[in-house]
């Protein structure tokens, strides 16, 4: 993708359409899309337009274009205290478009439209996805910060979803090996969750890393959020690792998305035949659309190997 220099440093348009309810991130990049002009501008047009104007800009009925018309004003009745909330909090904000929005997000097919940020996303920049159990075995446990250990060598930084866990062990793992760490999540950054990671949260600034959110700094942590989170997590990676993961996860649907969805290689770390923590890795090993994690170097190596084939666009 070829970023714009047009960074409005406050794009109310944007943030209005970000807020809107019943409209889904594809929804919005494809209305976008249609204006064809910078997305900035085609959120102020959309949002500055009629319900007659709309309906002729994007060939819908007078009925859709109404919904529309009123969907876009309950968005735009939110974004005071939405912006307030932000820069209370000195949350930055990062739209989709500006030449600041990681590279390697923009190209996956549903990227955020907006990113709110605590800390430099550039921090890690080249960085490895590492994710895994809540509720790790102490094998997982142990292993966890061998494979940070492993991306501190290699160079790069350590991206996670700051949830308890292996989540959590990666983080702080790679903060004392001074590595930049990255946690998405799955929640308004005005509300840190789990709370018991608030300080792990800080700690992660602390060491030069970010938190980052799509959603609106209020918004609670809900189900449906945390999927959305995960496909971020996939998309700003140059590969997954799984460490533990049980049949039914978060950590097995961030490792579909990155083969199925956005060309990245995964590793899964086998585990115990019968090991409730391990019957997601072995699966995922044994329908062959992951790679074993043999060791943390090896791991490593391999996931670099295979992002720069993606990079250079040999894959």
């Amino acid at each position: 993708m070829t970023h714009s220099d047009h960074d409005n440093p406050s794009p109310t348009s944007l943030i209005a359409l970000d807020l809107t309810p019943d409209l889904s991130s594809r929804q919005i990049h494809h209305l976008l899309e249609r204006m064809d002009v910078p997305h900035a501008i085609a959120a102020d047009i959309l949002l500055g337009s009629t319900v007659s104007s709309l309906s002729s800009r994007l060939s819908i009925s007078p009925s859709e274009s109404e919904r529309l018309a009123r969907s876009f004003a309950k968005g735009a009745r939110m974004v005071e205290r939405e912006e307030r909330g932000r820069k209370d909090a000195g949350i930055d904000l990062i739209p989709y478009g500006s030449c600041r929005y990681p590279d390697s997000l923009a190209m996956i097919p549903d990227p955020p439209l907006l990113l709110r940020c605590l800390g430099d996303p550039a921090s890690a920049a080249v960085g490895l996805a590492i994710v895994g159990s809540r509720k790790p075995s102490d094998y997982g446990a142990r292993l966890t910060p061998q494979f940070v250990r492993s991306c501190s060598e290699a160079g790069v930084s350590v991206v996670s979803g700051g949830a308890r866990g292996v989540d959590g062990i990666a983080h702080g793992a790679a903060i004392l090996d001074g590595v930049p760490t990255l946690a998405v999540l799955g929640n308004g950054l005005r509300i840190p969750y789990p709370s018991e990671h608030e300080d792990l949260f800080q700690a992660v600034l602390g060491g030069g890393g970010c938190l980052l959110s799509e959603t609106s700094v209020f918004a609670p942590p809900r189900p449906w959020l945390f999927p959305r989170r995960n496909r971020i997590i996939s998309g700003l990676s140059l590969g997954v690792l799984v460490v533990e993961a049980a049949a039914r996860s978060g950590a097995i649907i961030t490792a579909r998305l990155a083969v199925e969805e956005h060309g990245r290689d995964v590793l899964a770390v086998p585990g115990r035949i019968g090991d409730s923590m391990s019957a997601g890795c072995l699966r995922m090993i044994s329908e062959g659309w992951a790679g074993v994690a043999c060791s943390p170097d090896q791991a490593v190596g391999e996931l670099l190997r295979g992002a720069r084939v993606l990079i250079s666009g040999g894959r």
